[in-house]
């Protein structure tokens, strides 16, 4: 295995107008933000690790209220940045809510990190997180099921966040840059940046497991790229 250090690119599948407080727990009322949707390449010279599987834009599009720009399928996306499915060694899940995981089916015969408490509720999801699981996208999928944290490989780290689901997990990466965190979980960056500090995600099912795993991941990194920026953000102070 090589220890050399990590690169991360973010491939966008589309962006979608929103309004701030869907992500920032009872903040931000009054303003609009464009969010990210896409998937995360992590490589070195001898891995190329895909964190999450990604969306079917233009269906989500069709069933939602909220604009959407600039989508594109996966294939297109991969265009664009010179790329294959066919280089994938592995794929980490951050999670099965369909925004998350609708392209899985492409990626068949690719072991597919889960955790195994993200898998059990996926199945049989409490009623007010229903709408959130789509059954058809995961359910016929092998994982390897695993409890907590995890290293995978030399500066590749799984973390164990759960609150925004109960399954929730980060991957944490040794880069150039630092040591730097896909957060996993639903956020933008002011969900990192406020005046007060953090914000915990507006759309959680545990309040305090989600305060709780933005401090764990807060204090465990030098970098944060929340999932629906795909930037990164040098740690606040």
């Amino acid at each position: 295995m090589s220890s050399d250090k990590f690169t991360i690119t973010p491939i966008k599948l589309g962006e979608g107008k929103r309004p701030k407080a869907l992500y920032t727990y009872l903040s931000f009322y009054e303003e609009d933000t464009t969010v990210f949707y896409g998937i995360f390449l992590v490589r070195n010279k001898d891995y190329t690790i895909m964190v999450d599987t990604g969306t079917d834009l233009e269906k989500y599009s069709r069933s939602s209220v909220y604009e959407f720009l600039g989508m594109d399928s996966l294939s297109e996306s991969f265009i664009k940045y010179d790329y294959s499915l066919d280089n994938i060694d592995f794929v980490i899940q951050t999670h099965l809510h369909y925004d998350h995981c609708a392209l899985m089916p492409q990626f068949k015969g690719i072991t597919k990190y889960l955790q195994r408490k993200e898998w059990e509720y996926a199945l049989n999801p409490h009623p007010f997180m229903q709408s959130s699981y789509v059954r058809s996208y995961f359910e016929n999928e092998k994982f390897e099921l695993i409890d907590g944290d995890l290293n995978i490989l030399p500066g590749l780290d799984i973390m164990s966040v759960p609150g925004h689901s109960p399954g929730c997990q980060a991957v944490i990466i040794d880069t150039e840059a630092g040591k730097a965190a896909l957060t996993g979980f639903c956020c933008i960056s002011e969900n990192f940046t406020g005046e007060k500090g953090f914000i915990i995600p507006a759309y959680h099912e545990n309040p305090v497991n989600a305060y709780n795993s933005m401090r764990r991941l807060l204090k465990a990194t030098d970098l944060i790229c929340p999932n629906h920026t795909g930037q990164f953000l040098r740690k606040p102070e």
